[in-house]
């Protein structure tokens, strides 16, 4: 396809009886709704995966129950790692949905990295710092970006997450995605997952909006589901039963339409972020 659209996609994967497909987040939630809107069982399929994005916990099980001959799958890399990184599939991944997975080994180091530089214990949550052969040389031209995030080979992602007993990676978010609310550290991700978790929300984006008080607060952008509504009322009430209260939007912004995406199809924070604090600017 020239350009994403489910529906094709739906057709072709029934069609021509593709086995793997792989996209963002998004593209994986949007095939899934085309299926179940044109009866296509895309029964062919045995790998479904995503990266570029975490996929919200909520989705896994979904997908799993509606393409069960497919090993759903997740992984994480980098363009300045060459994509080689952290992942799973099948039954580790329903077990985990809200992790990355584990390290590929052999030729991958792993540390997690506090503010200076040291090692966090497992568990804690630290900078995910990796080093192996396939890690970038250099940023062209940039060498004051370069020596920011290359640092004796190691490779400071700019990505915090922890790892637990089994070596399976949880990615807390982006640092630059990180809400500071008066002084309490508050994960994008974790209020997205907590919003995919309600019926009626096909798509959802959390962002700091700036307070007077507090510096920040937590701000999201809603894409509701075709034919369902929701109150706001409600769904911040509902989300008191999954999140901590200080982690409960203090704007929402629901809509029908799609939530702004890029050039990949990933959701553009920026953008939805900037247009939504324009409509309280106006």
């Amino acid at each position: 396809m020239e350009k994403w659209d489910a529906e094709v996609a739906s057709e072709l994967i029934e069609g021509e009886q593709i086995t793997r497909f792989l996209g963002v987040p998004t593209q994986t939630a949007d095939l899934l709704v085309a299926a179940k809107r044109f009866g296509r069982s895309l029964s062919s399929l045995e790998f479904l995966g995503s990266g570029g994005a975490k996929r919200p916990p909520a989705q896994v099980a979904e997908l799993a129950r509606e393409f069960p001959e497919a090993d759903v799958a997740t992984g994480w890399g980098m363009t300045e790692t060459n994509a080689i990184g952290i992942g799973m599939a099948g039954d580790d991944y329903v077990a985990r949905p809200g992790s990355a997975g584990r390290l590929y080994q052999p030729i991958q180091e792993l540390r997690f990295l506090d503010d200076d530089g040291d090692d966090v214990p497992p568990g804690q949550v630290g900078e995910i710092t990796v080093k192996s052969p396939c890690n970038m040389r250099t940023y062209l031209n940039k060498p004051k970006a370069t020596s920011e995030v290359l640092q004796d080979g190691w490779l400071r992602t700019g990505d915090l997450g922890w790892i637990d007993e089994d070596g399976f990676i949880t990615i807390v978010d982006r640092k630059k995605n990180i809400v500071i609310r008066g002084g309490e550290n508050i994960a994008c991700l974790d209020v997205e997952a907590a919003l995919h978790t309600h019926p009626a929300v096909a798509e959802a984006c959390a962002f700091a909006v700036p307070h007077d008080r507090l510096g920040e607060v937590v701000g999201a952008a809603v894409m509701i589901r075709e034919g369902m509504t929701v109150d706001p009322d409600d769904l911040l009430g509902f989300l008191g039963a999954h999140i901590a209260r200080f982690k409960i939007p203090e704007q929402l912004w629901i809509q029908t339409a799609p939530l702004a995406r890029g050039a990949t199809d990933k959701i553009d924070r920026r953008v939805i972020r900037a247009q939504c604090l324009e409509q309280i600017s106006a």
